[in-house]
């Protein structure tokens, strides 16, 4: 993938984890998004997406965590998203009210606990409440 970001994969195929570190902006959320997508085979229940190391993330990348939860909840797939409260990202999802719609772990391993203790079932991509 060109551009600001730089992904790498870890994790199962029932739960992949892909890292993003760099800036993610209109430059490579597109291309971003469909990379993360492709991650998500058959056998996957979830995603996590850590962006603990993005440094930078504007409005496209604002949109592409939104995009990338409602495209995985409509295939009945579970997001979250790592972004420790002293990450720049943390503050963006944050004030934008992201995290309201997608969950914002700490750290990856709560994230994917928690897709595990969900069992793969996708609560429906609305505000949390």
């Amino acid at each position: 993938m060109e551009g600001l970001a730089q992904l790498s994969l870890v994790g199962d195929g029932e739960i992949p984890v892909a890292r993003v570190e760099g800036g993610i902006d209109i430059s490579n959320a597109r291309e971003l998004g469909d990379a993360l997508l492709e991650t998500v085979g058959e056998n996957a229940i979830g995603l996590v997406v850590d962006l603990s190391a993005v440094d930078y993330l504007d409005s496209a990348g604002v949109r592409l965590v939104l995009r990338l939860a409602t495209e995985l909840d409509r295939r009945g797939r579970l997001l979250r998203v790592v972004g420790p409260a002293d990450a720049p990202v943390h503050s963006v999802l944050e004030l934008t009210a992201v995290d309201r719609y997608v969950p914002l772990d700490e750290r990856v391993d709560d994230a994917v606990a928690a897709i595990r203790a969900a069992g793969g079932q996708a609560r429906g991509f609305k505000a949390k409440g």
